[in-house]
């Protein structure tokens, strides 16, 4: 029996009592998963192009709850014709920010006013050329009721890289005006507005002249750990699947063969975002987002090269406790890997199995997914299958685990209609935080 499910009535009665319960609107300790229904980007070289796409966010506090870290990740595809080529889905905006904020809280109104600031490293790609630097961001969310919360928050980075001895910057910024209507402390509907920019100066960009703008509205959910000014991390379940984690991976590669050619990379850095949260003594909803950027020979040596195998996965699992510290688990989901400036989506399967063993827990994975997307009018398919193991040790109570994580497998895939085939081999170790509830 699923106990963590609400009935209409306990719903009910949770909104009531909403002023006495603390809302967890403030709290910095969540994760949110948004989608992009109407996106609109808008250049000097091209009309007005609509995109779709999701947005993985995930914090968590720090430090009596002052401080909190923060990751998030967007994807956004078009399928318009006048882009690159013709009946091709193209991957337009990538961004991904990791980084550190605080936050301070008083009271105006009688309403709670939070004011804040982040410090982040973002990686930002634009038609599958990656970018890095750094950003900032700053904001403000009100509690206008005990149900409802509104902010505006304003977002900016300066990234670059070298492209055949070339100097590209691109530098995305964004405000976003959302609001937020919790059904019970734990879960919030989101609604949020999005209006932008990105100036881009040479490199293989410049086609695109001096600036983008983009507009967008996303519709998103988001679960929160605990209620206002306190974190369940403080009491956090062994083995649980109610956490958030950011990973920096540092070393790797790829190959890379289409046909009888093939060409090797070295990974020169890695991003993810990931966060899950438990709906059901069983169940479970995770989501990760994955991105890498790697050295080689395109646009000459020792330069950032177009992103070849980003990759995101969301969607339920469920979990089966073996004994008290073994546990083994399985997860279904939307899956989308970009090759190049391709998106390919379709659908994923995870299982794996966790062990807690002293101080540490091992998390041994295996995933296999088919995806699909246009090119030129023709379906390119491509079939992932990785596996991983993670190792997460608790270097002192209340504090983040150290997690660190390698990946391997292949992508094999084919383009419809051809004898091309394509197969990538990427490998990572990664190093990372996992912030438990």
């Amino acid at each position: 029996m699923c106990k963590k499910l609400l009935s209409p009535i306990a719903i009910a009665a949770l909104t009531l009592s909403f002023p006495q319960i603390l809302l967890a609107g403030q709290n910095w300790d969540y994760v949110e998963l948004s989608y992009t229904f109407d996106g609109e980007l808008d250049t000097d070289a091209t009309k007005e192009l609509d995109y779709k796409g999701f947005t993985l966010d995930v914090s968590s506090s720090f430090n009596s709850d002052a401080f909190f870290l923060r990751g998030q990740s967007t994807s956004y595809t078009t399928s318009d014709e006048e882009l690159l080529l013709p009946d091709t889905d193209i991957t337009v905006v990538d961004w991904t920010s990791i980084g550190p904020g605080i936050h301070h809280t008083s009271k105006v109104g009688g309403m709670d006013l939070d004011l804040w600031g982040q410090f982040t490293l973002n990686r930002a790609a634009f038609i599958a050329v990656a970018t890095k630097g750094a950003g900032a961001a700053l904001g403000a969310r009100l509690n206008v009721t005990p149900e409802f919360e509104t902010s505006l928050s304003y977002r900016f980075a300066s990234t670059d890289r070298q492209y055949s001895g070339t100097r590209t910057v691109f530098s995305p910024s964004v405000w976003t005006l959302e609001a937020l209507y919790h059904l019970t402390p734990s879960s919030a509907l989101r609604l949020a507005y999005s209006d932008g920019s990105a100036d881009i100066e040479g490199g293989p960009l410049s086609f695109m002249h001096e600036s983008i703008d983009i507009s967008e509205v996303q519709l998103g959910y988001r679960y929160v750990f605990g209620t206002q000014g306190k974190s369940k991390r403080e009491d956090p379940k062994p083995l649980s699947f109610n956490f958030v984690q950011l990973d920096y991976a540092f070393s790797g590669d790829t190959s890379i063969k289409t046909g009888n050619q093939k060409q090797d990379f070295d990974l020169s850095r890695g991003f993810a975002v990931k966060g899950a949260f438990e709906f059901c003594d069983m169940f479970y909803f995770g989501g990760e987002v994955l991105t890498f950027d790697y050295d080689g020979s395109v646009g000459g040596p020792d330069e950032d090269i177009f992103t070849v195998n980003d990759m995101s996965f969301f969607g339920p699992g469920a979990y089966l406790g073996i004994t008290e510290n073994l546990q083994a688990y399985a997860q279904i989901g939307l899956q989308k890997v970009h090759y190049l400036y391709v998106p390919l989506e379709g659908y994923g399967a995870k299982i794996g199995a966790k062990a807690k063993i002293g101080p540490a827990e091992l998390n041994a994975w295996y995933q296999y997914g088919d995806t699909d997307g246009e090119v030129n009018t023709q379906t390119l398919t491509l079939e992932p299958t990785l596996y991983g193991l993670e190792v997460a040790v608790e270097l002192a109570p209340k504090m983040p685990e150290l997690v660190l994580g390698y990946m391997d497998g292949k992508f094999e895939g084919d383009l419809e209609n051809t004898t091309t085939t394509l197969d990538m081999k990427p490998s990572t170790t990664s190093l990372g935080v996992r912030f438990r509830y």
